[in-house]
């Protein structure tokens, strides 16, 4: 399963480093169909890697799936899960066009949207996006704390050329589901956001 998650990790920022690079060593050279390409094959993984964070959620929550179901989930629900992740991406460069921190800022508020969309797939994404922003109101601080501190396991990636995303993969993804998992019930349980926004049905009293 971690060979698996990672693959589409680095098959879908793999393309994007290239790019970079490329764009580095020629930079006043025109975009090139490799430029092209590889935004194109980044944004059709998209459903992708969502699946991928929901496969980690859906194992802390005990379910143990199958590496299969990872894709067969990105498959099933390809169109909603590629709308709010093109929607999240979108929003958040817009924010960033202004300034850095007000992208930083959103980038944080929308970092939900992807376990929403997995746990309830009939949502739009920017439905998703709402319900995530609701979360993260007053927890922004917090969670900026967090992915800070994936950095330094980020650099060390980085180092040893990928390597240690055997480890580091399933570290920060099992974190930041557990994160949600902490916002979820925090959300519910104080009437942020009704349950039906997560897929869970409403408990009716006994007759």
């Amino acid at each position: 399963m971690t060979l698996a998650t990672i693959a589409i990790y680095l098959i879908s920022g793999g393309f994007s480093i290239y790019v970079n690079i490329a764009t580095v060593i020629n930079r006043d050279d025109p975009p090139t169909t490799v430029g092209y390409s590889s935004s194109i094959i980044t944004l059709l993984l998209i459903p992708f890697t969502i699946a991928a964070s929901g496969y980690y959620l859906n194992h802390i929550r005990g379910f143990n799936p199958e590496w299969k179901s990872l894709y067969k989930e990105g498959i099933d629900n390809y169109g909603s899960y590629l709308v709010t992740g093109v929607l999240v991406n979108a929003f958040t460069v817009l924010w960033s066009l202004l300034f850095v921190v007000p992208g930083i800022i959103k980038a944080i508020a929308y970092s939900q949207a992807k376990y929403v969309i997995h746990d309830n797939p009939r949502l739009k994404g920017k439905e998703a996006i709402e319900i995530s922003k609701r979360m993260t109101n007053g927890f922004k601080g917090d969670l900026f704390s967090m992915y800070l501190s994936f950095i330094g396991w980020y650099i060390l990636v980085g180092l040893t050329g990928g390597i240690l995303s055997i480890y580091v993969t399933p570290y920060v993804e099992t974190t930041a589901a557990m994160y949600y998992e902490n916002l979820k019930r925090y959300s519910i349980e104080n009437g942020i956001v009704a349950p039906e926004a997560f897929g869970i049905a409403p408990v009716t009293g006994g007759a």
